[in-house]
């Protein structure tokens, strides 16, 4: 199963694509039986002492199959 990703960068704590990590967009495949899979995040280093910033990565929903959390962390 392919299933289509982007990142929600709306959060008051989000990172900046491009400029703290690589900008991203595309699709994630799921193997047979499997609930779980990875999207890469490439870090940009810098010398700005920031705050802790997150990435969030949410899966596009489809009448083809069921997401119980489409931002689900881990």
């Amino acid at each position: 199963l392919t299933v289509a990703y982007a990142v929600d960068d709306t959060a008051a704590t989000a990172a900046t694509p491009g400029a703290d990590y690589a900008a991203l967009s595309g699709s994630v495949t799921f193997a047979a039986g499997e609930t779980t899979a990875d999207v890469q995040v490439s870090a940009n280093a810098d010398a700005l002492v920031e705050e802790t910033e997150t990435v969030t990565v949410e899966l596009s929903t489809s009448e083809a199959y069921e997401i119980d959390d489409a931002s689900a962390v881990t």
